[in-house]
């Protein structure tokens, strides 16, 4: 198995975080993971991650860990193109700690990733909607075809969405199904990861005007590459390229 990052931004998500820590630990073959972690500003998260690298940390390749200390919120998209822009290896996983991980989640993953992809430009999505890039696997081979990984243009929501919405278009988008990730969307509560109501509420708005805009011109994706597919606009919609 060839290394991959493994990249998780942590802001308000202390609630899962041991758990998390001690599901990647026990993943097969994890000495090929190089688990890449973003604090924003919370000491005490900060404090619980430095406690779980001395713990589990002698299971993984590397472990990097980076802290804002800074008063600027990063958000999750801001967190997750940090992590990116240091990203070392070619192959890289996003994920979130709202997630549950058996020991083989891992295997399956980079296995389905190689069938699909033999040139590593592509975008395998392993949980969530079939047409959301939730929690997923790619390459520094795909972000150049693509031109972009998570644009930046984007708070809190909607990333993931283009991310996949691109790689349809592209014809380089797969979705595995029990890949052994599974998306516990109950763990996280709102007043964790946003300020206020009203900011959430505004960000929301912002990410998703933000999103139909740019998917009126297909993302800015050049015709010659593209194929025709206007479903971004309803969930689950029938993908008929995508890889199963």
């Amino acid at each position: 198995m060839k290394q991959v990052s493994v990249l998780i931004p942590l802001r308000g998500r202390h609630l899962n975080l041991e758990c998390l820590f001690d599901e990647l630990a026990a993943t097969l073959n994890s000495e090929y993971m190089t688990l890449m972690l973003f604090v924003d500003h919370d000491d005490k998260i900060n404090d619980m991650v430095e406690q779980l690298i001395r713990e589990y940390g002698h299971r993984f390749h590397l472990v990097e860990s980076y802290y804002n200390s800074s008063r600027e919120r990063y958000y999750s998209v801001k967190g997750f193109n940090y992590l990116f822009e240091r990203t070392r290896t070619p192959r890289f996983i996003w994920l979130t700690n709202t997630v549950s991980l058996k020991y083989d989640w891992l295997n399956n993953v980079v296995a389905k990733f190689e069938k699909e992809f033999p040139d590593e430009v592509g975008v395998l999505s392993f949980g969530g909607k079939i047409n959301k890039a939730n929690i997923g696997m790619s390459s520094m081979h795909f972000t150049v075809y693509n031109g972009d990984w998570f644009h930046g243009g984007y708070v809190m929501n909607y990333c993931d969405d283009e991310l996949a919405c691109r790689a349809i278009l592209l014809g380089r988008y797969a979705f595995l199904q029990n890949s052994g990730a599974i998306i516990n969307p109950g763990i996280i509560k709102d007043d964790l990861l946003y300020d206020s109501q009203e900011e959430k509420t505004r960000m929301k708005k912002i990410d998703r005007s933000l999103f139909y805009k740019r998917s009126a011109t297909n993302f800015g994706l050049p015709k010659n590459k593209t194929h025709l597919w206007t479903g971004f606009r309803e969930i689950n919609y029938p993908i008929p390229m995508i890889k199963e």
